[in-house]
């Protein structure tokens, strides 16, 4: 297995690397292999020194493959933790804000609780209002009567008054 370190990550992509490596091995056998003719007529094969080069030179390809797969998968390796040292800043930065929207949405359910409870307060008045209203309606219709009344109530009095002025301008004569 892998070299564990602090990051998962690290260790999948050294298992990745290890993997790469078996699996360009087992290539390169599998080709000698194929490529290989069976054994019988190796020994007839006046060029056993050259298979032998051929073999050697596809060693020393194989090897710089791997050196390469290595060299990619520690710079993989790199960027990831550059990646996640990158994240955790993110995130650091992300927290403060993230709380300050908390904040605000707290705020703003408070303030429409408020506006609910002003909303109620202000249909209550407009009752209270539309009651004061029927009232004061209510209440010119009564002025109104009184003024009826009163206009009569003067004018008997008027006639009264002239009623009794007259008798007493009778009674003396």
């Amino acid at each position: 297995m892998g070299k564990q370190t602090g990051s998962g990550m690290v260790g999948v992509c050294a298992r990745v690397r290890e993997l790469c490596t078996a699996a360009a091995f087992l290539s390169f056998v599998v080709s000698v292999s194929w490529a290989a003719p069976p054994r019988a007529a190796r020994t007839e094969n006046p060029r056993t020194p050259d298979r032998w080069a051929e073999v050697q030179e596809l060693l020393r390809q194989q090897e710089q493959r791997s050196g390469e797969l290595a060299a990619t998968a520690a710079r993989l390796d790199e960027e990831i933790g550059q990646m996640q040292k990158r994240l955790h800043e993110l995130v650091v930065e992300v927290r403060p804000q993230r709380e300050q929207v908390h904040a605000l949405q707290e705020t703003l359910r408070d303030m429409r609780e408020e506006v609910r409870g002003l909303y109620v307060e202000s249909s209550g008045l407009k009752g209270d209002i539309a009651q004061v209203a029927d009232k004061l309606d209510g209440l010119a219709e009564d002025l109104a009567s009184f003024r009826l009344s009163a206009g009569i109530i003067a004018a008997l009095i008027v006639l009264l008054q002239i009623i009794g002025i007259g008798l007493a301008v009778r009674m003396r004569s």
